[in-house]
């Protein structure tokens, strides 16, 4: 599945992606602290530099909203690997007939 970013400057393939967190980043200006923010992060691996940070969001729980309506929208997609029946007795349908594309994008609040 493609996931294009709250910003729309980033396109991740969630099957390249081993985790997406949440870490709060909050928000800095001439040195204080004004308003807390929530980035949801996706990573491909275990360093620093494998993570993209694809949406922020003013709570917490907004972004962990996000996390599940992904989590969600992953499992809605149909899979089969090729095939000429999809059940015993159906006629041949080919899989891109039947597998939708797999697409979401970050919401902007």
């Amino acid at each position: 599945m493609q996931i294009l970013g709250q910003s729309g400057d980033k396109m991740v393939n969630l099957e390249k992606i081993i985790a997406l967190t949440i870490c709060n980043i909050g928000d800095w200006q001439k040195g204080k602290e004004v308003e807390n923010k929530y980035r949801i992060l996706a990573w491909s691996g275990n360093e620093e530099h494998d993570c993209f940070g694809i949406g922020d969001y003013a709570t917490e729980d907004r972004a962990k909203e996000v996390i599940r309506e992904i989590w969600q929208k992953y499992g809605e997609y149909l899979h089969r690997p090729g095939g000429s029946e999809i059940l015993r007795g159906s006629v041949d349908v080919p899989e891109a007939f039947w597998v939708l594309p797999k697409i979401y994008e970050m919401p902007q609040e």
